[in-house]
């Protein structure tokens, strides 16, 4: 059937994206939650209203998956299906387990308003549930990064073998403006690599390494997990993760661009200005 929209609040864009049983996953309903809908909420959406939004009957669900995190509904009685689900962009992905494929209802929606701030039945649950959304999505971010500084390296070889002295029937062939242009276009060349190999070294000892802030980020995520965290450690500990989250995206924006730029500025321009310069070398050697 594929992704369904789903809207909470009519005449509102306040919603949610529903697929009922895909094929690899005949239990599930999976659920994402944009981060808009769960700031119309105030930030207490819960699983709970989640799961009946989607059309599940709690007495059927085995249990909700987030964030790579399974808890047991425990037949619709856990009570940390109260917690709110955690503010992701663009959205939280929730996966709602049946017990079997039997279990499913016809889907009817059920409406669920946006409810006023209310006390959790376990502070720092949430913060919890976050910092786990949050860690999972660093690191899926940190193996994009090794296959982006892969790319780079890769690029900054192209780059340094472009840069390269005209031959003597280039040098012979191009007039003084074409050889103007290589130089500049070494330059770019230049620059480019620069740019490539500073952001190389971000990946090999930046903020995202174990020289940087991983090993930190590790250990709270590890203290987290412990149980032993007091509610004000566990919001204190969401903020620092979720600020190194927004950082090592900032990275991944800043290694992309970089990518780019120095193939359209250095390689592409270069190849460019060599293959007007091997014309001119086709041409003087017709003329031999």
């Amino acid at each position: 059937m594929g992704w369904e929209s789903l809207v909470l609040v009519p005449g509102t864009a306040v919603g949610m994206w529903i697929w009922c049983k895909p094929p690899h996953a005949p239990l599930d309903l999976i659920v994402r939650v944009p981060i808009e809908t769960v700031q119309a909420y105030g930030g207490r959406l819960t699983l709970r209203q989640v799961a009946q939004a989607a059309g599940a009957e709690m007495v059927q669900v085995h249990g909700v998956l987030l964030a790579g995190v399974f808890l047991d509904a425990q037949g619709g009685a856990n009570p940390q299906l109260d917690q709110p689900v955690p503010p992701q962009s663009p959205w939280c992905e929730v996966v709602v387990r049946m017990l079997n494929t039997g279990a499913f209802s016809v889907m009817s929606p059920v409406m669920v308003p946006p409810q006023p701030a209310m006390a959790t039945s376990q502070p720092g649950a949430a913060s919890a549930m976050a910092i786990e959304a949050d860690w999972s999505s660093v690191m899926t971010m940190g193996s994009q990064l090794l296959t982006l500084r892969k790319q780079l390296v890769t690029l900054q070889g192209r780059l340094q073998n472009l840069n390269r002295d005209l031959s003597f029937d280039e040098h012979q062939a191009t007039d003084s403006q074409m050889k103007r242009e290589w130089q500049e276009t070494r330059r770019w060349l230049s620059d480019a690599s620069l740019s490539l190999a500073r952001y190389i070294k971000e990946a090999d000892a930046g903020v995202t390494t174990m020289a940087g802030s991983k090993r930190r980020m590790e250990q709270l995520v590890m203290d987290a997990r412990s149980g032993r965290m007091t509610p004000q450690q566990m919001a204190s500990a969401q903020n620092e993760i979720e600020s190194h989250r927004k950082t090592v995206i900032n990275i991944q924006n800043q290694m992309q661009s970089a990518l780019l730029s120095a193939s359209r500025d250095g390689e592409q321009r270069a190849q460019q200005v060599l293959s007007r310069i091997a014309a001119k070398v086709r041409a003087s050697r017709t003329k031999r």
